[in-house]
Order: C-alpha cells, then sequence, then structure tokens
C-alpha cells in the first residue's frame, strides 16, 4: 500500500506532502503517514489540516488539539 506523509507545523497545517518512493528517507517531520485514498480526499476537498489520527479540515474549520 502506498502511503502519503503530510509535513506538517505546530498547528497541523500542511506544508508539503510527501513519498517515500520520490523522497526516500528525506520527509521531515513533524509529519502525518495517511493512505493513498484519505491524501486523494484530502487534496479532493481542499483540507489544509491533517491530525495525527488521519482526519483532515479545511482552512475554515482548525480543530483545537492538545
Amino acid at each position: 500500500m502506498q502511503m502519503f506523509y503530510a509535513h506538517v507545523d505546530n498547528n497541523n497545517k500542511v506544508l508539503g506532502w510527501y513519498t517515500p518512493e520520490i523522497h526516500g528517507d528525506n520527509i521531515p517531520t513533524p509529519n502525518v503517514e495517511v493512505t493513498k485514498e484519505k491524501w486523494q480526499e484530502i487534496l479532493s476537498n481542499s483540507h489544509i489540516f491533517v491530525y495525527s489520527d488521519g482526519t483532515s479540515a479545511p482552512a475554515n474549520k482548525l480543530i483545537e488539539t492538545n
């Protein structure tokens, strides 16, 4: 199964997307691992926040995390 990694900032805002097939071990941290299907869903819905459990949210719906 192909996995994607969302490089996120301290607020879980996506800074970029990475895959081991392209970037090897050069995937910045912190990051959140998601499936290809979830990655496609996030992009299709213009979500810019990704959380450690794989959930996501659009720019106008910041989810508070501790």
